[in-house]
């Protein structure tokens, strides 16, 4: 390994590379291909970064997440976690997210003329966990906004952000730290949030739609700007549910809006990337797909992480039990322009009831950052 006259020994450069963190492991990849190529190959942690997708049920009193292995029989499992809410049966735990095998947790649950909320940020295979102080809220609307869980590769941070109703800010707390920060998101159009399209973290940036679903808000998690820009065409014309819903999404590590029409024989779900990043936003149709909705067919794909490997997932309508379909099974309808899933199986048969998020998981024993660094 040679640059410039300094030269390091391969074996020399994985002896140090043994002794740091999988987070100091991912910036050093960042170096250059040399480098990444190492860190790949040599190192175990890096090795074993195989994302899995995590089912995770929400519901009062107890919720569940199920890792899933990636090879195998499907359906095999990897992890199977319970999560128990300390208010007992009129608590509920929602996912936030999943970062490098850090779990962003969520907590609501009534009091008195108010809610309590409770995030923490935990590693499930160490058993470390941090309980973040709660952000101030101006309004009791903002005990309602929406929380997203992101990493940036360059700077090596963990950042929770909390998006309000209401925007004229976001606040963001850098894990690790001691306490929110307002950062101001009065970027064009962008002073509302539409919270039934949820919040997502793709690539160093944090997202959500505005309230009439015709813009995108990007906050960069390095430098904790905001911009916004022109959300996909066919998100422009929703107005409300039921006729038809928008999500967005993370479709193999890039932004997706997945735009959802609900009929009486079937549900078509169209899916639009993005592409050129948030400079230079261009939107595509990547998948536009048909699901039958008959009394024994109805599958609803799940959110927020829509791909997992060469694979989605779909719940039943009708037994909620989970299916996993893979991608390059989708069939087009050269006549009707339209895909359909095929080769779905059947992952998990339990009848676990509650609301079902779907993330990406990458086993670790990285620590949480500290406080003192």
């Amino acid at each position: 390994m040679a640059d410039k006259g300094f030269s390091l020994p391969d074996d020399a450069f994985v002896g140090i590379l043994l002794r740091l963190p999988v987070s100091a492991q991912r910036r050093l990849r960042l170096v250059c291909r040399r480098w990444r190529d190492v860190v790949d190959e040599r190192a175990p942690e890096q090795r074993q970064l195989r994302a899995k997708a995590l089912a995770f049920f929400s519901k009062r009193g107890e919720s569940r997440a199920i890792v899933f292995e990636d090879t195998g029989p499907a359906g095999r499992r990897a992890r199977d976690w319970t999560f128990r809410s300390p208010r007992g049966i009129v608590g509920v735990v929602h996912m936030v997210g999943t970062c490098n095998g850090l779990l962003c947790l969520h907590e609501t649950a009534p009091f008195g003329d108010g809610r309590v909320s409770v995030v923490t940020v935990a590693n499930p295979i160490t058993g470390e966990k941090q309980v973040l102080p709660p952000p101030v809220h101006k309004t009791a609307s903002d005990a309602h906004g929406l929380y997203c869980f992101g990493y940036h590769p360059t700077t090596g941070q963990y950042k929770v952000v909390h998006v309000r109703p209401e925007l004229d800010a976001v606040q963001v707390f850098t894990l690790g730290g001691t306490s929110w920060r307002e950062v101001p998101a009065l970027a064009a159009g962008a002073t509302t949030c539409n919270r039934s399209s949820g919040v997502v973290t793709v690539d160093g940036s944090t997202y959500w739609l505005t309230a009439r679903t015709d813009r995108v808000v990007a906050l960069d998690l390095k430098d904790e700007s905001v911009t916004s820009f022109d959300a996909p065409p066919a998100v422009r014309p929703i107005k409300t549910p039921p006729q038809a819903a928008c999500q967005l999404t993370n479709v193999q590590a890039r932004l997706g809006v997945a735009v959802t029409w609900y009929g009486l024989t079937a549900t078509r779900v169209e899916v639009w990337v993005l592409d050129g990043g948030r400079q230079r936003p261009r939107w595509s149709r990547r998948y536009s797909i048909v699901e039958p909705t008959g009394r024994d067919q109805g599958r609803w794909i799940t959110a927020p992480h829509f791909t997992h490997g060469e694979y989605v997932l779909k719940r039943s309508a009708v037994s909620g039990w989970l299916y996993r379909g893979k991608v390059g099974d989708l069939i087009e309808d050269k006549k009707k322009n339209n895909q359909l899933i095929k080769g779905a199986k059947l992952i998990l048969n339990e009848r676990i009831y509650g609301g079902l998020t779907t993330f990406a998981y990458v086993e670790t024993r990285e620590p949480l950052p500290s406080i003192n660094g």
